[in-house]
């Protein structure tokens, strides 16, 4: 297999309609450093990779999402505990001077 240059993995992503150099640069790092290996295999063919590599960025895109939703729904609602906590606390220090005012009255 000839070894593809970054331009070619860019190309070829965009063709997929995936869109950013920084992939294509990440792409041809990850297998630069391995060897064009997919596990203990050599690569017959990298734009099967590249497909591949698209699936798991979309994936991975997909779950940080999620999870970026789920710790922002979790710091809303430790917001809205601490806003109801302090409502409360006000609540409770108005009746108390209420009490307080009837008692001297």
């Amino acid at each position: 297999m000839k070894r593809p240059t970054v331009e070619e993995i860019n190309d070829y992503m965009q063709e997929r309609e995936f869109y950013t150099l920084d992939q294509a640069e990440a792409f041809n790092d990850h297998f630069e450093s391995n060897g064009w290996m997919v596990g203990k295999s050599k690569m017959k063919s990298w734009q099967a990779a590249v497909r591949t590599w698209i699936r798991n960025a979309k994936k991975w895109s997909n779950r940080n999402a999620a999870n970026q939703q789920s710790n922002q729904t979790h710091s809303q609602r430790q917001h809205q505990q601490a806003a109801d906590a302090y409502k409360q606390m006000e609540f409770e220090h108005t009746e108390s001077h209420a009490g307080a005012i009837r008692q001297i009255q």
